[in-house]
């Protein structure tokens, strides 16, 4: 061979193994992101769920007027926490998608049931807006009972998510 020839099958060589770090690298890289705004969107569910937590807690006492509050600080806490998952997406793949697309019904699922508990905390204190519509909670209980199924749907597939791959989702302990 000649030294043109050598030189070329170096320089190839080099580009193609630049080329694979540089690939690898992002991969890397896009899993870091992932798992970053999923450990954030995690922070906030437990959050959420410690203010709803205690929104029922002022419930069963017919203290609505905190119940209402805290459900309306867990709200936002499930908000930010779907905002941390949408940023996720462009990162996500495999695992990680399935995780996020089961997480984002998960919350939305969350986010109606704590508005439909607003309105009935709102309705039991007698504090709706005066111009705003008027339902009998008993008749929003059938919506309730299929939210709650489809949120514990949700955390148990999350579950099986996490078992099935715990290397994974180590940095979410």
């Amino acid at each position: 061979m000649t030294r043109k020839v050598k030189i070329l099958i170096i320089i190839v060589t080099i580009i193609l193994l630049v080329s694979i770090a540089g690939y690898f690298a992002y991969e890397q890289y896009k899993v870091s992101k992932t798992q970053s705004y999923l450990k954030t969107s995690a922070d906030h569910q437990k959050t959420a769920d410690n203010y709803l937590s205690q929104a029922y807690s002022y419930q069963n006492r017919n203290d609505y007027a905190n119940a209402i509050i805290m459900l309306q600080k867990g709200a936002d806490e499930i908000k930010i926490a779907l905002l941390n998952d949408n940023e996720a997406l462009p990162y996500a793949s495999g695992v990680y998608r399935e995780y996020l697309d089961n997480d984002i019904s998960l919350l939305q699922a969350m986010s109606k049931l704590i508005e439909y508990k607003i309105y009935i905390n709102q309705y039991n204190s007698n504090t709706l807006n005066p111009g705003q519509e008027r339902a009998n909670p008993s008749l929003m209980t059938t919506y309730i009972n299929n939210l709650e199924s489809e949120i514990a749907a949700c955390k148990d597939k999350e579950k099986q998510i996490i078992a099935a791959h715990p290397n994974e989702f180590q940095f979410l302990k």
